[in-house]
C-alpha cells in the first residue's frame, strides 16, 4: 500500500459549527478541547462527514482530556479512508478477549489463538483492503505488520517485543539479518514467540514435518498432532503447502507460536494458515483469489472481510467500496446444488441489507474467467464519499 500522504485527507468532522479535519481531531483531541466540551454539554455528541447521512461521533472525557470515536455500532459504517472507520465490526465483531484503549491499542490479557491473533495483524495493517493506485510486496507489508504490533499487547506484553517476521533476503544484509535472527531466539527464551511469514514448503521426515518460509533459511519442525491440527483447522492452506496439485496464483501465510531448544532449534507449538493472493489479500480459495486480481487490475477499491471465529464463515470475496451503495461480490462455485445456491443468496440478501450493501454474484461456473463487476467511478472521479 502507498500511504505516502495521508490517506483521510478531506475527511472532516462538525464540530461546534466548525468542519474539522477527521485524523486531526482523531489523533490531536487536545487542540479542540473547548469546542468538544462545548459540542458534549449541548449535542453529547459530534458528527462526521465522511458519508451521507452523517455519523454520530462519541464524546469521552477522561482525566487527561477528551477523546473522539465512532458511535457504537457504527464504525464499519464509516467511509474505509475515514479514520474513524473498524472494518471489522460489520462482518465479524472483535473477539470478546480483546480489549481497545482509548488510543487505539489493542489489549488481550490472555494468549489468544493464532488465528484469531493473525486476523487481527492483518485487519489493522489494512491488508485485507485495497485501493486505487496502492502497490504490496513483502518489504512494505512487513513494515505495516510490525507498525501495527506495536500497538497490540498479549498477556501484558507489546506484540512486537515477541515477533518476528522475516525481512526479504538480501545478500548484503545476511550478518544483520542473522543478528536479527539471533536477538529474537535469545529474547524469547523459553517464552513463546512468534514467527509470521510467508510458506516455502513443507517437507516430510520420520518425526513430522519440516516448514519452511520465503527469506528465511531455518526450517521448523512441525509434530504430527499439530500437523494434524492444521489439517483440519487450516485445511484450504495445509492442502496448498502438501497437495499433490499446488495452485500457482495462491501463497500460504503461517503465523507460529514457537519455542526455542537449547541446541537453538525451534518448535512450533501451535500456528494458523492463511491463503492470500499474490498481493497478500486473504482469500479463501482459486475463485476468490481470481474475483480480487480483476478488481486490483480493474483499478476497484475493496475490502476483503475476515472473520476472528476459525470456522467456515460465509463471507464476501470482497466489497466493493467505490459503488453506491458499497456492493459484496459473493462467488458461485462450480457445482453448487441450486437448492443449496438459493439458500445461501438469500442469506447473502439478509445480510447484506443490514449493512445497507447490494449483493453481486458471480457464476464461476458459467463464467469461469472472471466477474462482471459493478460499475465503479469513472477514473479521475474523487475516491471519498
Amino acid at each position: 500500500m502507498d500511504n505516502s500522504t495521508s490517506p483521510s485527507a478531506g475527511m472532516h468532522i462538525l464540530l461546534n459549527g466548525r468542519r474539522i479535519d477527521a485524523r486531526a481531531a482523531r489523533e490531536r483531541p487536545m487542540e479542540f478541547r473547548v469546542d468538544l466540551a462545548a459540542v458534549r454539554a449541548t449535542h453529547g455528541h459530534a458528527l462526521c462527514e465522511c458519508s451521507a447521512p452523517s455519523l454520530k461521533l462519541v464524546i469521552r472525557q477522561l482525566e487527561r482530556g477528551p477523546i473522539l470515536a465512532a458511535w457504537p455500532t457504527t464504525a464499519a459504517l464509516h467511509h474505509p479512508l475515514c479514520p474513524f472507520f473498524h472494518e471489522l465490526e460489520a462482518y465479524s465483531p472483535t473477539p470478546a478477549g480483546i480489549a481497545e484503549t482509548p488510543e487505539g491499542r489493542a489489549v488481550a490479557p490472555t494468549r489468544l489463538p493464532p488465528w484469531e491473533l493473525l486476523h487481527l495483524l492483518w485487519s489493522r495493517s489494512a491488508l485485507n483492503q485495497w485501493r486505487l493506485g496502492w502497490t504490496r510486496d513483502w518489504s512494505r507489508a512487513r513494515g505495516w505488520l510490525l507498525a501495527t504490533a506495536k500497538h497490540v499487547s498479549v498477556e501484558g506484553a507489546s506484540l512486537d517485543s515477541m515477533l518476528y517476521i522475516p525481512p526479504r533476503f538480501s545478500r548484503p544484509r545476511r550478518r544483520e539479518i542473522d543478528a536479527q535472527w539471533q536477538a529474537f531466539m535469545a529474547h524469547i527464551g523459553t517464552r513463546q514467540g512468534y514467527v509470521l511469514g510467508i510458506a516455502r514448503g513443507v517437507t516430510r521426515m520420520p518425526w513430522g514435518w519440516r516448514a519452511h518460509l520465503r527469506h528465511h533459511s531455518a526450517g521448523f519442525d512441525i509434530a504430527d498432532d499439530l500437523a494434524a491440527s492444521l489439517a483440519s483447522s487450516s485445511r484450504r492452506g495445509w492442502s496448498q503447502l502438501v497437495g499433490e496439485k499446488q495452485d500457482p496464483d495462491l501463497r500460504v501465510i503461517v503465523l507460529a507460536g514457537v519455542n526455542s531448544t537449547q541446541e537453538g532449534g525451534i518448535i512450533v507449538r501451535e500456528a494458523a494458515l492463511m491463503l492470500v493472493s499474490h498481493d497478500l489479500v486473504p482469500v479463501a480459495g482459486r475463485w476468490e483469489a481470481t474475483a480480487v486480481q480483476m478488481a486490483i487490475e480493474s483499478g476497484r477499491d475493496f475490502t476483503r472481510p475476515l472473520g476472528f471465529a476459525q470456522e467456515q464463515v460465509d463471507l464476501p470475496a470482497l466489497v466493493l467500496k467505490d459503488t453506491v451503495p458499497q456492493c459484496e461480490i459473493y462467488v458461485r462455485k462450480p457445482g453448487t446444488n441450486p437448492t443449496v445456491h438459493s439458500r445461501r443468496l438469500s442469506d447473502w440478501e439478509h445480510g447484506a441489507h443490514f449493512r445497507a450493501a447490494a449483493v453481486h454474484v458471480w457464476d464461476a461456473g458459467s463464467h469461469p474467467r472472471g466477474p462482471a463487476l459493478p460499475p465503479g467511478p469513472a477514473r479521475g472521479e474523487s475516491q471519498s464519499r
